[in-house]
C-alpha cells in the first residue's frame, strides 16, 4: 500500500506555504527587516518540499520522518543561534 499525494495535493501544499511565506515576508519587509518576501518565500517553499519529499521517502521505515525532522530542527537552531551571536557582536564592538 503506497502513501503518494496527488499532483493537485502537492500544488496546494507549495501554494499554501507559498502564500505563508509571502504574509511572513511582507510583514518582515514592512517593519524593515533583513529578510524580507522573497526570502521568507523560497524558505517555506523549500521546507514544504522537503517535508513532502521525506514523508514519500520515509515510508518503509517508521522512524524516518521523525529523525530527519529532529535533525532539521537542530540545523536551524544552530543557524538561528550563530545570527543571534553575531547580530549581538555586532551592536557591541
Amino acid at each position: 500500500m503506497t502513501n503518494t499525494l496527488a499532483p493537485e495535493q502537492i500544488v496546494l501544499r507549495i501554494a499554501l506555504a507559498l502564500i505563508a511565506g509571502l504574509i511572513i515576508g511582507f510583514d518582515s519587509w514592512r517593519h524593515q527587516r533583513n529578510a524580507g518576501i522573497r526570502t521568507y518565500c523560497v524558505v517555506v517553499v523549500t521546507a514544504a518540499m522537503t517535508m513532502m519529499l521525506m514523508d514519500s521517502v520515509s515510508l518503509n521505515h517508521p522512524d524516518g520522518f521523525s529523525r530527519v525532522l529532529a535533525g532539521c530542527v537542530v540545523v536551524v537552531t544552530a543557524a538561528m543561534t550563530m545570527m543571534l551571536m553575531d547580530s549581538v557582536s555586532l551592536n557591541h564592538p
